[in-house]
């Protein structure tokens, strides 16, 4: 168990160095902790580990959410990631993980770990706008963001 948090300690931190590097930052940067501890956060969110601990060690979440037998993945997850998935079975599983992941917070607490997670996306904050160049034969897509 201690090896499994040293190794995502260490990706955490790995991370957090290539991402500030691709902004021309180093680890010096006042933002690499903030950096490390959204990395650590998401680990957790995608883990199902909860950040309560009893006697040193982690314990997990309770057990995934029983579907109802009428349960249509096709209502729920696009064709394009049906097509990519080894079964429906599967990503229904993956649903019924997630699901238990979230059953037991309040509703703000949960709002609040979907927005942070919406912020974690590589393209957050990025506006696409379709623009004409002159001279331009056809449109082009043109990607805004803040750095």
């Amino acid at each position: 168990m201690k090896d499994a948090c040293f190794k995502e300690h260490q990706y955490a931190r790995w991370m957090a160095a290539c991402r500030l590097a691709s902004r021309g930052k180093s680890m010096a940067d006042a933002s690499y902790q903030p950096e490390v501890d959204s990395i650590k956060k998401l680990l957790q969110m995608q883990s199902g580990v909860s950040t309560g601990s009893q006697n040193g060690l982690n314990k997990k979440k309770s057990p995934a959410v029983q579907l109802p037998p009428d349960f249509n993945v096709d209502e729920f997850v696009s064709q394009r990631y049906i097509r990519r998935a080894r079964s429906k079975q599967s990503l229904q599983q993956r649903i019924s993980d997630a699901h238990s992941n979230v059953k037991n917070l309040s509703c703000t607490e949960a709002k609040l770990q979907y927005i942070r997670a919406w912020e974690a996306l590589p393209e957050h904050g990025t506006h696409y706008f379709v623009v004409r160049f002159r001279g331009g034969r056809k449109p082009e897509l043109i990607g805004v963001a803040f750095n």
